[in-house]
C-alpha cells in the first residue's frame, strides 16, 4: 500500500509535467526522460538505465514496459503494473509469493512448496484473492451505509440543537414577561427558575455535542476505512488482499453486528421546569419551594426540573421481575422500598422473619447485592447528602445511615416507629403504630413539627405527600387512604372495604411520582390503582390478570419506572406505565 500511495503521488505530479523522468538518474539531481517502466522496481527508467536494468543477473528477469508518450496512458501503466508486480518470498528472495498453503494458511513461493510445505495443499495465490474480495465487496457495501446514515444523524443533531435552544428562548421569554408583574419577594424565585433552564439546556447541549464528536469520529474512521478498501478493491495485490483477510473479516463481524441507529431524542429535555406554568403563579407554595431550595445547598441538578409536560401516560407492562428473598418456612416478604441518589435500591428484607437492610446495584439486567445490615425495622426512605432514613423499632427512633449503611446518627423518639418518607420541604414523615399517627419531624433535630391523623388513622401503614396534600397515609385498618393538610386537616380520602371501583382490601404502599400522581397498592385485592393528583381515580396500574401477587411496598426509580415488592413471594417488579412524548 505504501507502493501504491508513492505511485498515486509521483503519477500526480508527473501528470502536471510535460514528460515522466527517471526516477534513478533524478536521485543524482539529473533529470533525463524515461522511455521504460520496471514493473518489479516500481520505477521509471531512462535508457542507459533500460539497458543497465537488462543486464544485470539480479535484475534482467524483471519485467519492463515500454513507454508510449502520452502522460495518461504512462501513468495508468505504472497504476496498473502494482497489480502485475511481483512480491518476493523473504526466505527466497529470487522467487515470488505465488501459491497460498490451505494446511498452513500462510502465502509461499514456489520453492516453499517444494521443501517447507512439502505434501500440503497449495493453490494459486489469485484463486484466494478473488474470495477475499467477495468481503471486500461486502465491507464497502456496509462502509457505504454507514457513511450515509452518520451523515443524516449529523443533520439530525444540528435539527435537535436549533430545537433545544428555541425551547430555551421560548421559556427565558416566559420567565421574564412574568418576572415583571411580581415583586421584590419573587426575584430569587425567578432567577432559580432561569438558571434551572440554563442548566438543563447546556447539559443537554453539552450531551448532544459529545455524542456529534462521537458520530464525527466514527464518520472520518469509516471514510478511511471506504479509501483503504476502495483501493484495496482495485489496485491491491492477491497477497495483500489475502493478509489484510483477518482484519477485515473483523470488521466485517464488528460492523454487521453493530447498530447503525443512534438515537438523539433522549437528550432533547424540555425546559418546562417543576409546576412552573408560564403566565401563572401560585404564591401559597412559594414559601415551601423557596424554604426547600434553601434546605437543599442551593444544588440543582437538571433531574430536578424534568419536564412534567414531556412524560405521558402509557399502557402498563411489567417489563421486569426479580427474586430477592429466599424461600421460608413462614413469608417471603420485602416490607419496603427507596432509591438512593445512586439509583441503587434499598430494600428492607424479612429472611426466616429477621428483618435485613439490604442495597442492590441496579446495573438494568440484575441487581446485584453490594451491602447489608441487620436491623429491627419495616420502614426506609432516601434522605439528604445520599442517605437512608430508617425506622428503628428497638431503640425507637428514626436512625440514619450512608449509601454503605454505616450508621450515622439517631433521630427522635417514639413509641412505635413504622414506615416513613421525606417529603419536599426535607422534613420526615414518621408513622407511630403505637400513636397511631403520623409525625412531621425536623430532620436536623428530630423535633416533631405537627401530629397529623390523630383520632382519626386506626392501622396507618405507609406515608408519602404530594404539592397538594402535606400528608398521604394508607389505613390497612380502615382499607381507605387519607390525605390531610399540614394543620392536620382531613381534606380528602379514597376507598371503602370492598373490591370493586374505588375500593381498597388491605392498602399498603403509597407514592406519589413526578406528575403528583398518587399511587396506592391494593393489597389482598391484588391491584394497583393510579390517582390524579388531587385524589380521583384515573387507572389500574396492576391488576389481578398481571399475576402479582400481594403488591405490598412501592417506589419510583430515576427512570420514573415504578417499583412493585411483594409480601408472600418477595419479588421486586418493575412495571413502566409513563413514557416520553
Amino acid at each position: 500500500m505504501q507502493s501504491l500511495a508513492e505511485a498515486l503521488e509521483r503519477t500526480k505530479k508527473q501528470l502536471n509535467k510535460s514528460s515522466i523522468n527517471c526516477d534513478i538518474c533524478a536521485q543524482g539531481d539529473e533529470l533525463r526522460p524515461a522511455v521504460a517502466r520496471c514493473i518489479e522496481c516500481a520505477e521509471y527508467l531512462c535508457n542507459t538505465c533500460d539497458k543497465s536494468h537488462g543486464r544485470t543477473r539480479l535484475l534482467k528477469s524483471h519485467q519492463r514496459v515500454k513507454l508510449t508518450g502520452d502522460i495518461e496512458k504512462d501513468s495508468k501503466i505504472a497504476i496498473d503494473g502494482l497489480v502485475q508486480r511481483n512480491i518476493d518470498c523473504t526466505e527466497h528472495n529470487d522467487q515470488p509469493l505465488k501459491f497460498y498453503c490451505k494446511t498452513d494458511k500462510t502465502i509461499v513461493c514456489r520453492d516453499c512448496c517444494i521443501t517447507d510445505h512439502s505434501g500440503h495443499s497449495c493453490v494459486k495465490i489469485e484463486n484466494v484473492a478473488k474470495e477475499e474480495l467477495r468481503n471486500v465487496s461486502a465491507l464497502i457495501g456496509l462502509a457505504i451505509q454507514r457513511k450515509d446514515l452518520l451523515e443524516k444523524q449529523l443533520k439530525n443533531s444540528e435539527n435537535l440543537t436549533d430545537i433545544q435552544g428555541k425551547k430555551l428562548q421560548k421559556l427565558l421569554s416566559s420567565i421574564k414577561s412574568d418576572r415583571k408583574a411580581k415583586i421584590t419577594e419573587l426575584e430569587r424565585y425567578f432567577d432559580k427558575l432561569e438558571s434551572g433552564a440554563k442548566e438543563v439546556h447546556n447539559n443537554t447541549v453539552k450531551q448532544m455535542k459529545s455524542q456529534r464528536s462521537d458520530i464525527e469520529l466514527q464518520r472520518g474512521v469509516t471514510e478511511s476505512t471506504l479509501l483503504h478498501l476502495t483501493s484495496l478493491q482495485k489496485h491491491g495485490h492477491p497477497v495483500e488482499i489475502v493478509t489484510s483477510s483477518a482484519d477485515i473479516k473483523q470488521k466485517l463481524q464488528d460492523w454487521s453486528s453493530m447498530p447503525l441507529s443512534v438515537d438523539l431524542k433522549p437528550h432533547l429535555n424540555s425546559l418546562d421546569i417543576g409546576t412552573y406554568k408560564p403566565g401563572h403563579l401560585d404564591v401559597s407554595k412559594l414559601g415551601q419551594i423557596l424554604t426547600f431550595t434553601d434546605k437543599a445547598s442551593d444544588k440543582t441538578s437538571a433531574t430536578s426540573f424534568q419536564s412534567k409536560k414531556s412524560l405521558k401516560l402509557c399502557r402498563p407492562n411489567v417489563y421486569r421481575s426479580e427474586h430477592l428473598v429466599a424461600e421460608q418456612k413462614y413469608e417471603n416478604v420485602i416490607s419496603d422500598i427507596c432509591v438512593g441518589e445512586n439509583q441503587n435500591i434499598l430494600v428492607v428484607e424479612s429472611p426466616e422473619l429477621q428483618n435485613m437492610l439490604v442495597t442492590y446495584v441496579n446495573n438494568h439486567r440484575t441487581l446485584n447485592k453490594k451491602s447489608t445490615k441487620k436491623i429491627n425495622s419495616d420502614g426506609v426512605c432516601t434522605a439528604k447528602d445520599n442517605c437512608y432514613a430508617v425506622c428503628d423499632r428497638t431503640y425507637k427512633c428514626v436512625a440514619i445511615y450512608n449509601e454503605n449503611l454505616v450508621h450515622q446518627r439517631n433521630i427522635g423518639n417514639f413509641q412505635d416507629p413504622f414506615y416513613i418518607c421525606m417529603n419536599s420541604a426535607g422534613e420526615l414523615l414518621v408513622i407511630d403504630s403505637a400513636a397511631k399517627c403520623v409525625y412531621i419531624v425536623d430532620y436536623n433535630d428530630g423535633s416533631i413539627l405537627a401530629t397529623i391523623g390523630d383520632g382519626i388513622l386506626n392501622g396507618p401503614s405507609f406515608v408519602t405527600n404530594n404539592s397538594r396534600y402535606s400528608v398521604i397515609v394508607s389505613d390497612a385498618l380502615t382499607d381507605c387512604v387519607y390525605m390531610f393538610n399540614r394543620k392536620g386537616d382531613l381534606e380528602n380520602s379514597y376507598g371503602t372495604k370492598g373490591s370493586g371501583n374505588d375500593q381498597l382490601d388491605w392498602p399498603c404502599g403509597v407514592c406519589t411520582d413526578s406528575l403528583d400522581n398518587i399511587i396506592i397498592a391494593d393489597c389482598n385485592n391484588d391491584r394497583i390503582h393510579l390517582l390524579d393528583p388531587t385524589g380521583r381515580f384515573i387507572k389500574y396500574l396492576l391488576t389481578p390478570e398481571d399475576n402479582v401477587k400481594y403488591p405490598y411496598a412501592l417506589a419510583i426509580d430515576h427512570n420514573g419506572d415504578l417499583l412493585v415488592s411483594t409480601w408472600l413471594s418477595g419479588d421486586l417488579h418493575f412495571i413502566k406505565y409513563m413514557a416520553y412524548e
